[in-house]
């Protein structure tokens, strides 16, 4: 099924960094991943993702990251 936690997420190659650590890590969505829209409305979720990007409340992407589209 379409939202089954045993797909390949699709990450992208864009790595974040946390602060001056050295640590790099890549949880950004690709616009075709499984993930993007596929949470329930969980209502009291974080507001921002991993970038402190706003997240959509009504279909918030599944993990770390909230996939926009460029220009969005």
């Amino acid at each position: 099924d379409g939202r089954s936690m045993r797909k390949d997420p699709k990450f992208t190659t864009e790595p974040t960094c946390i602060g001056d650590s050295g640590v790099c890590l890549n949880y950004h969505l690709s616009s075709d991943s499984p993930l993007v829209n596929a949470s329930k409305n969980i209502g009291n979720a974080l507001e921002t993702d991993i970038d402190g990007d706003a997240r959509r409340y009504n279909r918030m992407d599944i993990g770390a990251d909230e996939y926009w589209p460029q220009g969005a």
